[in-house]
């Protein structure tokens, strides 16, 4: 799930921990670690464990495990000779035989059945054992199931389904988790979570989220940094996201500890308290019958989730495995294709504006206005022959004035698109775009960003190669997307943005030629696994079409260091004033540098957190911030590096 590496949700951290944490554990901890004989990670898991009962507030249950790290501890101290025979032989502890002969002389035995009678029948059944040919399978009958491998073949598709369509949702709607409180003291302390894709109609309590909701400072979804003392303003600097509790911190903030210095500290205080609580409970057990412990027991507690057996599937139709593959498959592109957001959850990238429809009028078109006074047609009356009643002319009736244009019309509308196109902010700008019937525009939002000398333009999630044009299976066609591209800009037809107002132009462009690249990608008719092309193969697959037979390949090289990749792009443009070069960043990621003589310019395709594709420039003198700014948004969006990247030059034939 490396898409959600900087995910900050919490209804996404409480399917995380439970799919990747609980559940594993639940299953492995005695099936894996204790019957093959691990004691360390037996040990590791005997903590995990541990914390997962804290968070679930689960009694005893939370003590039971510390008491035997406790005991452990004092004995790899106190007692070598005992610790190192539990740590070689930790399976001889096992209860299972104990708990299987149990099972053995409860099903041979009656309850009416006297203890001397007990003791006999007991002695028969397992002094025959090494006698009877037959006695295993008479007393420890074969399982017989009831369901078969394609039932659960099945079973597996169902759920991957489900959890596919969850992380689907919540990676559409990031943030949408409501906090309650039941506690009429202290209503300020959260006490229930409302999950909408997970538990839609029922608040849950606070128990089910992961480690870090449980301490006093709880993870902030609109901070990188949760660390009280953090004045780090910078919105560049590195922040890590960390999944076993999902508190987020700089990297200068943690000072290179791979450990949550919050949740250390709530731990510390746990371990004391159910210490104390276990010891009372030990020493003076009489005084402890009535327990008052603060937390719940959750015994009678119906489950959020319905169970249901596996014996109460009806009649599933044989499916050929093929078809199982088939949907693993597809669950597997839908999930690959999600664009979860990489920064903090704030109100610029909950909300994102998508108004570029090409198919349905723009909702930014003005109401109807009058030919005469320019003003708005609703709420004009005529009071006699002679004169119409307006409420925004002089004396209230319509008056012909030259003086008055719709562009500067008080009425709502007007006044809210001036205000709109007057905003200036380092977040967000507008270019209005013109629609293909060219009656009216259409205004879409970029996110900019200042990095050194590099201004990038964000641009809103629906214009990137995976959606453009309503796309529903994602798209792998960004290398030849990035060579049309070059194309375009070598032939003049793709210009380099200098300003917001070039993007009128550059946008609908490069649109263009995502969906030209996504259309010739598919006329390839590549495997479903074909993994990224290279430059070379997009050339030697496109030998036919009449636009890639006008490019050639002047170099192609990989470079394992950034400083290597920005000396060869300095070098080339001394010799080469205007270039397009295609960049792939390993393992899949292509993008084209455009080159003139006086600025850079980057064209990429690909979705980045909740917005699509990004056009960024600088001065053609600043290759080296170019560079450093191209090797941040890579680690910013996609957690890698450019060590590796490869760059093949083209130039027209």
């Amino acid at each position: 799930m490396s898409k959600f590496s900087r995910f900050k949700d919490a209804e996404y951290g409480t399917l995380f921990t439970l799919l990747d944490s609980y559940i594993p554990l639940v299953l492995s901890i005695y099936s894996i670690s204790f019957k093959l004989n691990n004691f360390s990670e037996y040990f590791r898991a005997m903590i995990r464990i541990w914390i997962m009962f804290t968070c679930l507030q689960r009694r005893h249950y939370n003590k039971a495990p510390l008491i035997w790290i406790n005991m452990c501890s004092h004995w790899g101290k106190h007692a070598p000779q005992l610790y190192n025979l539990i740590r070689n032989y930790i399976a001889i502890f096992d209860e299972y035989p104990v708990e299987n002969t149990h099972s053995i002389l409860r099903s041979q035995t009656k309850g009416s059945d006297s203890a001397d009678e007990l003791r006999k029948k007991a002695k028969s059944i397992f002094q025959s054992k090494g006698k009877q040919s037959h006695y295993r399978s008479f007393f420890t009958t074969p399982k017989q199931f009831s369901f078969s491998h394609n039932q659960l073949r099945l079973l597996k598709v169902r759920c991957a389904q489900a959890l596919s369509s969850m992380f689907i949702k919540i990676s559409q709607s990031p943030g949408q988790s409501q906090f309650s409180s039941n506690n009429s003291c202290n209503t300020s302390v959260p006490t229930h979570v409302t999950l909408p894709t997970m538990s839609p109609n029922k608040n849950m309590k606070m128990t089910v989220l992961p480690l870090g909701y449980h301490c006093d400072i709880k993870p902030d979804q609109t901070k990188k940094c949760d660390l009280p003392l953090c004045n780090i303003s910078s919105q560049d600097e590195d922040w890590t996201l960390l999944h076993g509790c999902f508190h987020s911190f700089h990297d200068v903030c943690l000072n290179g500890s791979t450990s949550c210095p919050l949740c250390k500290e709530f731990l510390k205080k746990k371990v004391k308290e159910l210490g104390e609580t276990a010891k009372k409970a030990i020493l003076h057990p009489a005084s402890n019958m009535h327990e008052t412990e603060s937390q719940t027991n959750h015994s009678n507690e119906t489950s959020a989730v319905p169970t249901y057996l596996l014996t109460e599937i009806p009649g599933v139709e044989e499916v050929e495995r093929e078809e199982f593959d088939r949907v693993a498959k597809q669950l597997n592109d839908e999930i690959s294709n999600l664009n979860p957001a990489t920064q903090p959850l704030t109100s610029s990238n909950l909300s994102q504006s998508q108004t570029y429809n090409q198919t349905t009028p723009s909702p930014n078109k003005a109401p109807p206005h009058c030919r005469q006074c320019h003003h708005p047609v609703r709420g004009h009356k005529r009071l006699n022959n002679a004169q119409v009643k307006c409420y925004f002319c002089e004396n209230g009736t319509c008056t012909v004035s030259d003086d008055i244009s719709s562009s500067n019309c008080p009425c709502s509308w007007h006044t809210a698109n001036q205000h709109e196109s007057n905003q200036s902010t380092c977040n967000n700008q507008s270019a209005s775009l013109p629609t293909p019937d060219s009656q009216t525009t259409l205004r879409i939002n970029v996110t900019i960003a200042q990095h050194l000398d590099v201004t990038e333009w964000l641009l809103p999630s629906y214009i990137c190669q995976s959606s453009i044009g309503g796309r529903p299976n994602g798209s792998n066609a960004c290398t030849v997307i990035a060579v049309l591209a070059a194309l375009d800009f070598l032939e003049g037809t793709l210009q380099i943005p200098t300003q917001l107002q070039d993007l009128n132009i550059t946008i609908p462009m490069y649109t263009n030629v995502m969906i030209k690249g996504n259309q010739l990608y598919d006329s390839f008719h590549l495997p479903i696994q074909q993994p990224n092309l290279e430059v070379r193969q997009v050339l030697q697959h496109g030998k036919n079409d009449k636009h890639l037979k006008k490019l050639e390949i002047t170099s192609d090289l990989g470079f394992f260091t950034v400083r290597d990749l920005e000396d060869h792009l300095t070098q080339h443009h001394h010799m080469h004033p205007s270039f397009a070069a295609v960049l792939i960043v390993p393992p899949d990621k292509s993008m084209v540098l455009c080159f003139n003589q006086t600025s850079i310019c980057l064209f990429e395709s690909h979705t980045h957190g909740l917005q699509g594709g990004i056009i960024a420039t600088s001065s053609s003198g600043n290759v080296s911030h170019f560079v450093k700014y191209l090797e941040r948004m890579v680690m910013r969006d996609w957690k890698n590096g450019l060590h590796g990247s490869n760059i093949a030059v083209l130039k027209l034939k």
